[in-house]
């Protein structure tokens, strides 16, 4: 059973056809805290549809461009333990 904030992110990153990888899932059964992650593929197209979902997502950072979603070692949080995306 997904928390509903993981739920619509991950509607959303599919419903934008965004490729990534959901890592963790397995853990959801243990606790929530370290629940799934999705790893997002490196990619210009990628990128800007990343910065759809979260903004259609209600993330308003202005620094959240394209091109922190191009950089390996990148990563962006939302929300607080024990439903906390990490992208």
């Amino acid at each position: 059973h997904l928390p509903p904030d993981f739920k619509e992110f991950l509607q959303l990153l599919n419903s934008h056809q965004v490729e990534y990888l959901l890592i963790g899932a397995m853990q959801l059964v243990i606790t929530v805290i370290h629940g799934p992650q999705p790893w997002i593929a490196i990619a210009p197209e990628n990128a800007e549809k990343v910065v759809k979902v979260l903004q259609t997502f209600g993330f308003g950072v202005d620094e959240v461009t394209p091109d922190l979603f191009l950089k390996e070692e990148q990563s962006i949080r939302m929300g607080l333990p024990p439903v906390r995306i990490e992208i």
